[in-house]
């Protein structure tokens, strides 16, 4: 198990003192003293760091007094030794490329200790303002941006970050399964009918199934797009009365029961392939 803490930043922390604090200061002309939301925020990662936590994320807020997520990134890299740094990106306000060579650069000076938050992105004003005019009005069209955010170079082939979870060994498949589970209980609640809860299940469990080959497994999921393809489902259903039966809560946790049993061999293979990997090499 892995811990991780907020950075704090005003719009993510309940009222400090402190924190007020360091608003007030900007907001005064000709406060040029260290800044105290600054000092704040390291402080907390600090101990965080001292008290064992192994991630902060830093939330993105460019319309008011937030430190800019990356900016501050940078910043607390240079003060911290062991804690990796997560802050978050919109699609839409910088392209994948910037953000592959920030992230690059980050995770050089940082010694591999930089992480990235894609985020879909929510207030209208600020990819306005920020992002020269790239705000989607539908919610649908900006997490299919998100999905499709990064694109193989020279090909038209996009995916998204549920693949890349998957690199993981053994963790990544079980939070892609957690995933997938969600999205299925959600077409529950929607009454989504029984035939499409079985295409939903059918395409989770054959992403996870031929996940649980090493390496072969990881390129079929970047390739299938389970996750996507069960969205898509539940979208062309959103306009149809919602009718959830019992039945259909039965079949799903029968899938989901599956979907454990399933998780459960892939961490139980991948944790051979690399014990074996590991002896191979020891044995040299």
């Amino acid at each position: 198990m892995r811990l991780g803490i907020w950075t704090p930043l005003p719009h993510t922390i309940q009222s400090e003192p402190v924190m007020e604090e360091g608003v007030r200061q900007v907001k005064t002309r000709g406060d040029g003293g260290p800044d105290k939301s600054f000092e704040f925020a390291l402080d907390v990662v600090l101990k965080g760091e001292s008290y064992g936590f192994d991630i902060t994320l830093i939330a993105e807020r460019l319309l008011g007094p937030d430190l800019e997520a990356w900016m501050l990134t940078a910043a607390l890299a240079a003060r911290t030794r062991t804690i990796q740094i997560m802050p978050a990106v919109y699609p839409g306000m910088i392209t994948p490329q910037l953000a592959a060579k920030m992230g690059a650069t980050l995770d050089r000076i940082t010694g591999g200790r930089f992480a990235i938050n894609v985020v879909n992105g929510w207030f209208q004003k600020e990819f306005e303002l920020f992002s020269n005019g790239a705000w989607i009005e539908s919610s649908d069209a900006r997490y299919r941006r998100m999905d499709e955010f990064v694109r193989v170079p020279g090909t038209q082939f996009r995916f998204g970050l549920d693949p890349l979870i998957g690199l993981v060994p053994g963790i990544g498949d079980t939070g892609s399964a957690l995933v997938s589970a969600f999205a299925l209980i959600q077409a529950v609640r929607l009454g989504v009918p029984k035939i499409l809860l079985a295409q939903m299940s059918l395409n989770i469990l054959i992403n996870e199934v031929i996940g649980i080959v090493p390496i072969v497994g990881d390129a079929f999921s970047f390739w299938f797009k389970s996750n996507a393809r069960n969205y898509q489902i539940i979208k062309e259903h959103m306009g149809a009365p919602p009718v959830s039966r019992r039945s259909d809560w039965i079949f799903v946790i029968a899938v989901l029961v599956l979907l454990v049993v399933i998780v459960a061999c892939g961490l139980l293979v991948s944790f051979l392939f690399f014990w074996e990997i590991a002896k191979l090499l020891g044995s040299r």
